[in-house]
């Protein structure tokens, strides 16, 4: 998964023409200042949207009654009010475009992602996939191959195409006081839409009986991860 490359949105004048940073007037400089207060306005409604939708389904979600996952193979989008906020606030950055996101997450063999704002590169978790989905957030640990560092986080397989993931503050730039960050993952394109062919790891054929994988942890807590190290 390649990093984002993340800019500033062109900023148009009443002629269609971009702004000559140069010389500027402080008329057209508030005029940057509104559009970009608006971007993050939208930004904003944007993570909070998703962020209820994973609390709708936490509500909505019974212990007896499984929802079989099938395959999450694809591509994924990552949206937080925590690091939305936090970015905005770095010094000497600029993070916040009309297209931002807080990060990007790919299942593949297993899971990778990447975070907005984070000065690392890829992180891979060593969960694995369940086969049904459950509100209990798995414990697992985010191998930083680029640091070499371990994190400790927590990813919650609400659905097919929505997942939680909570990560420590810590995978983020310094400044932020957050404990952890709390992010929601939204698939946008399955491994089939990807390549227009099936997906043969989906475990439709599975009856409920095949596995317990969806009550399975890498760890149950982070201390026994500790523990472990």
């Amino acid at each position: 998964m390649d990093e984002m490359d993340i800019q500033l949105p062109t900023i148009l004048n009443e002629n269609g023409d971009p702004y000559d940073m140069d010389e500027n007037s402080d008329a057209e400089c508030s005029d940057i200042d509104d559009y970009l207060e608006q971007c993050m306005e939208e930004l904003e409604a944007k993570q909070a949207k998703y962020e209820k939708q994973a609390q709708d389904i936490h509500a909505s979600m019974s212990p007896d009654k499984r929802v079989r996952l099938g395959s999450l193979r694809g591509n994924w989008t990552l949206y937080s009010s925590q690091a939305l906020e936090a970015c905005a606030d770095m010094p000497d950055e600029e993070y916040t475009d009309e297209d931002w996101t807080a990060g990007e997450l790919e299942i593949k063999d297993g899971i990778s992602f990447f975070l907005t704002g984070s000065s690392s590169g890829n992180c891979f978790l060593t969960a694995e996939v369940p086969e049904f989905a459950s509100p209990t957030p798995i414990g697992t640990m985010a191998i930083d191959v680029d640091e070499d560092e371990k994190h400790w986080c927590y990813i919650t397989f609400l659905g097919r195409r929505i997942l939680e993931l909570r990560v420590k503050r810590t995978m983020l730039q310094d400044g932020i006081t957050s404990p952890d960050l709390y992010y929601v993952a939204v698939m946008e394109k399955s491994q089939a839409e990807i390549y227009g062919e099936p997906d043969y790891s989906d475990y439709s054929d599975y009856s409920d009986e095949d596995s317990e994988a969806d009550s399975e942890k890498s760890w149950e807590t982070e201390d026994e991860w500790e523990e472990e190290q």
